[in-house]
């Protein structure tokens, strides 16, 4: 589904060091397009990309970051749009994963929906609802986006990830295709 059609959103920060020992996937949300995919277009691939790094006779977890923050040349989809991913991922990562989440971390998110997560979150399963932390902060503008030099860590990740760990290039040294067009046949 990744490359197929769907942009390149999924990165493992292998040398990235949680403090409860699991590994690092980041979800780049300025990265997924609604136009180019459903929510579970982009669950079943998160979860194809997840199946590929945790093998099963492990007993691995896993922490995914979610930012959706922008990015230069992205979709750069608003944070509210998103929601809909966000819930289909929580239930489609429960099923495929249970007890592999150690944590679902979305950042940078505004007050008010942070505010309406607490309505969502009655709707998924408790377990991973619980599972799931929004961190709060401001949007980069886009002029500032071009000009990024490090990257742009949320305030409070540090409770998880130690920051010293973490790539200091901007989009956690992502450095593939900004964008997917859609295919003329998909448009029809």
């Amino acid at each position: 589904l990744i490359g197929k059609g769907l942009p390149n959103f999924l990165l493992s920060l292998d040398a990235a060091k949680t403090f409860d020992g699991s590994i690092v996937v980041v979800a780049l949300g300025a990265m997924m397009d609604p136009k180019v995919g459903m929510p579970s277009d982009y669950a079943i691939a998160t979860a194809i990309f997840l199946d590929s790094r945790l093998p099963r006779d492990s007993t691995k977890r896993m922490t995914l970051i979610i930012d959706v923050d922008g990015i230069e040349g992205g979709a750069n989809t608003p944070p509210r749009q998103l929601v809909p991913l966000l819930r289909e991922l929580s239930r489609v990562l429960g099923n495929n994963f249970p007890e592999r989440m150690e944590r679902m971390i979305v950042f940078p998110v505004p007050f008010a929906l942070r505010w309406l997560w607490h309505a969502i979150k009655l709707f998924l399963d408790p377990v991973t609802a619980a599972k799931t932390v929004l961190l709060g902060g401001s949007s980069t503008s886009m002029e500032d986006l071009h000009s990024l030099e490090k990257a742009r860590h949320p305030k409070d990740v540090d409770k998880y990830i130690d920051e010293a760990t973490m790539p200091n290039q901007p989009l956690y040294g992502y450095d593939g295709p900004r964008r997917v067009e859609p295919s003329p046949e998909s448009s029809i």
